[in-house]
C-alpha cells in the first residue's frame, strides 16, 4: 500500500517545508485534482488545516500554485472506493474541472476572485506529454499557465510568480 506524507499546513517554517518537499518520492501516477483541493482547503479559514486568522484591516492575495509532471493519470479513489488504482484521465479531468471552475467563481465581498491560480507543467519526457487542457484552463488566465521543459525552469517560474502581486500599479 502506498505510504503517503502528511500535508503540512500553511507556514513560516521554511525548513520543515524544504524537508518535506525534499522527502517527495515519485509513484509512477499524477492526480491534479487531490493536490488541487488541498490547496483550497488550505486557504478556508476554520478549514481541516486551520488556515491563519486573517486581519479584517489587511488585504490578502490567495494564491494557488499547481505544479505537475504531466497528464492526469491515476485516481487513488474510484467510486467503488476499495482504494486500488487504475489509469484514468477523463473522470479525474472532469472533477478538476469542475474544481477549477469553482474556485474560479468564488469572489470575495468586493466582488473581486477570491483565488489566483497559476498552473505549471513541467514537461521534460521524450516524448513530451501533449499539453494539459484542463491545467491549462484552470489557471485564472492564459498567462498565469507556464509550459516548462526543463526543471531548471522551476525556480525562475516559482520566483517570476512570488514577485508578480509587487508589479501591481495604479491607473486613473
Amino acid at each position: 500500500m502506498l505510504q503517503l506524507e502528511p500535508i503540512i499546513p500553511l507556514s513560516y517554517n521554511w525548513s520543515a517545508l524544504k524537508t518535506a518537499v525534499n522527502a517527495m518520492q515519485p509513484t509512477g501516477g499524477t492526480d491534479q485534482a487531490v493536490g488541487l483541493a488541498w490547496a483550497w482547503q488550505s486557504l478556508i479559514p476554520g478549514g481541516p488545516l486551520n488556515a491563519p486568522a486573517e486581519d479584517s484591516n489587511t488585504t490578502y492575495n490567495r494564491v494557488i500554485i499547481l505544479l505537475s509532471d504531466g497528464l492526469n493519470t491515476e485516481d487513488r479513489w474510484p467510486d467503488y472506493g476499495d482504494g486500488s488504482t487504475h489509469a484514468s484521465g477523463n473522470p479525474i479531468d472532469a472533477r478538476q474541472a469542475l474544481m477549477c471552475q469553482n474556485l474560479k467563481k468564488a469572489t470575495d465581498s468586493n466582488g473581486q476572485p477570491m483565488y489566483t491560480i497559476y498552473t505549471i507543467q513541467v514537461n521534460t519526457d521524450l516524448p513530451a506529454d501533449p499539453t494539459s487542457t484542463v491545467l491549462q484552463n484552470c489557471a485564472s488566465s492564459p498567462d498565469k499557465f507556464c509550459m516548462l521543459t526543463s526543471s531548471s525552469q522551476i525556480v525562475t517560474t516559482f520566483n517570476t510568480i512570488g514577485t508578480a502581486p509587487s508589479k501591481l500599479r495604479l491607473a486613473r
